[in-house]
């Protein structure tokens, strides 16, 4: 367990201009006192404490670190591997078709590169995200420090970020057809590995701590509201890759939401039509537009939820029984006991957010007119009070920094930055 946060953390022990990251993946990689992301037209290593650079290797974007090795991908598409310490070439992999189109070939100037690469234990997956190349040809694989794949699959035409616990994890899958089909694909890594099992109809992975996992997803709508309105959510045993427990389906003050879904279409506008849904231990929590509601996890027809908010919109969590709601005047911490909510202003503002996260014991929250701030997760107290040059839409740590990317999301609008600052909770 981390330790309390001693110090109020007020200033960046550096900042770095960064180069604009069009595609959408990861703009950072931590390693072992190394940071690594694009700048120069190159990507490069520095060194954490100080921002002083170590390496640049060639043009790419999308970092990743694992087992002292640093991936990222390149513009055509191939994943390249450099050392992390000196940035010497380790290896190179590319799916077949990773920058092919079935609209397009070759695929014109600036297409959006479709291969990317996560940290996974030691070693990285990899995923063409587009479903370009075919239906029978790998997109997805996992890639040892040596270059080698390990195993490599076919899965659905679009994938999501996973969720990773070695040796295993979950990733969410998109096919199209006569009607959009949603899926969880689980994942055992390292040898022998690869899809062990799907899991049908998940749209959302709400919690991960294997065995078990919690998803959530519509399974059956009699009306399009139910997919705004209603939550179903059940247990998987990520082993075999299928759901444990039957269906529990929520759907929390369903006449009154209904009505604000008829009538309060600047809420469904504010909110992009998503809702949120998230675990913790025996509890589920779920959204309606501004409403937050807590669960158990059990029959949603057995019990009545606990509302532990009906103005303001869920951001992060839940972490030790609190979630964090954006207010018009900041993010707030509600921590829930059995029938009563406590309700604390922990991070002030006016701009909207931009990114949150929670590392060790520090809720982080970055907004858009550049502030950061930290709070602790236990009391409430603020332990990081800084700004940085454009919002931070990036939240990475070490063990001794939590660091910023920051920037227009605009990458035309102008230089992006990287702003590193003494974690609060450092021993």
């Amino acid at each position: 367990m981390a330790p309390p946060p001693s110090r109020l953390v007020t200033r960046a022990a550096w900042s770095l201009a960064a180069d604009p990251n069009p595609s959408g993946h990861d703009v950072l990689a931590i390693g072992s006192r190394i940071v690594a992301f694009a700048a120069g037209g190159r990507m490069c290593g520095f060194d954490e404490s100080t921002g002083v650079r170590r390496w640049c290797a060639g043009a790419g974007s999308g970092p990743a670190y694992a087992g002292g090795e640093v991936a990222f991908v390149e513009a055509d598409g191939t994943v390249r591997a450099v050392g992390a310490r000196a940035g010497e070439n380790r290896w190179r992999h590319r799916f077949r078709g990773a920058s092919r189109s079935a609209f397009t070939d070759p695929p014109p100037p600036n297409w959006p590169v479709s291969q990317v690469v996560w940290a996974a234990g030691d070693d990285f997956l990899t995923a063409r995200m587009d479903g370009a190349g075919g239906h029978d040809a790998p997109n997805l694989g996992e890639i040892d420090r040596a270059g080698r794949i390990v195993w490599q699959t076919t899965v659905a035409e679009s994938l999501n970020k996973p969720a990773i616990v070695p040796p295993y994890a979950l990733i969410q899958s998109s096919a199209s057809g006569a009607r959009m089909v949603f899926f969880v694909s689980a994942l055992r890594l390292g040898r022998g590995g690869g899809v062990i099992g799907t899991i049908s109809d998940a749209s959302t992975i709400a919690d991960l701590r294997p065995p078990l996992a919690v998803v959530a997803g519509v399974t059956s709508m009699r009306d399009v509201s139910d997919y705004f309105l209603t939550y179903d959510v059940w247990l998987a045993d990520v082993r075999r890759g299928e759901a444990v427990s039957h269906i529990f389906h929520f759907e929390p003050d369903f006449d009154a939401n209904y009505d604000l879904y008829q009538h309060r279409n600047d809420l469904w506008v504010q909110a992009n039509g998503k809702g949120r849904v998230a675990a913790e231990g025996d509890y589920v929590y779920v959204t309606v537009l501004q409403h937050v509601y807590r669960y158990r996890l059990a029959d949603g027809e057995t019990q009545r939820p606990l509302l532990l908010s009906a103005r303001g919109w869920f951001v992060l969590g839940p972490y030790r029984g609190t979630v964090y709601v954006q207010r018009d005047d900041g993010v707030w911490a509600l921590r829930a006991g059995e029938r009563d909510v406590h309700a604390r202003l922990v991070a002030p503002s006016k701009s909207a957010l931009k990114a949150s996260a929670i590392i060790g014991r520090v809720a982080y929250f970055a907004f858009e007119d550049g502030l950061v701030r930290g709070v602790d997760t236990g009391d409430g107290r603020m332990v990081l009070d800084a700004a940085v040059p454009g919002g931070a839409f990036g939240i990475g740590s070490s063990a001794a920094h939590v660091f910023f990317a920051c920037g227009s999301a605009n990458a035309a609008a102008g230089t992006w930055h990287v702003a590193a600052f003494p974690r609060p909770d450092a021993t």
